[in-house]
């Protein structure tokens, strides 16, 4: 049995020099590198967004609560308004300051009118902001409330510090130049 090259073994003409072994393609390589480069990026840009997202929640949640104080605000000033109509002296509006700083706001009491309760329901003419850090704090703390459920309110000269009771009253702890509003 004859070569003829129709078996196996090396090619006819003789030995003939080696192909060198083919370089192995790195493409996989490189494409691999590149999807963990840009997991690292997606996972580094959620945890960013996260964190700023969570900050802007907070600033959003604290003005939101601040500002939701409006609501029982409004109703005690027009309540005082209301009782001030058969009682100018004041006196029967006792029910919607603190116990302890009402001798001191009485005489103001009955400057609330339809002016004041405007001024104090449109957040364009007044403007609301947490107790916390205010110079309101430490008569909020001597009446036994507590700041996160206080806010105080401010139009031109005026300024109203209302805050929520432990019962879920909402009473005036301080006020001053109550007709004073812009």
């Amino acid at each position: 049995m004859g070569g003829g090259g129709a078996g196996f073994g090396p090619p006819p003409g003789g030995e003939g020099p080696a192909e060198p072994p083919k370089k192995k393609s790195k493409t996989l390589l490189f494409v691999g590198i590149g999807c963990l480069a840009l997991l690292f990026c997606v996972l580094a840009g959620w945890a960013i967004s996260c964190f700023v997202c969570k900050k802007a929640a907070e600033t959003a949640g604290s003005a939101f609560a601040v500002e939701i104080q409006r609501i029982p605000l409004v109703a005690t000033l027009g309540g005082i308004r209301m009782s001030c109509v058969t009682d100018p002296s004041g006196a029967s509006a006792a029910q919607y300051f603190h116990p302890n700083v009402f001798p001191q706001l009485q005489a103001q009491a009955c400057a609330i009118d339809d002016n004041v309760l405007n001024a104090y329901s449109e957040p364009n003419r007044s403007q609301a902001a947490t107790a916390r850090g205010s110079p309101y704090e430490a008569t909020i703390t001597g009446l036994g409330l507590q700041l996160d459920g206080c806010a105080v309110f401010s139009s031109g000269a005026s300024r109203i510090v209302g805050c929520s009771d432990p019962s879920g009253r909402y009473l005036i702890v301080h006020a001053e130049n109550i007709a004073q509003v812009q």
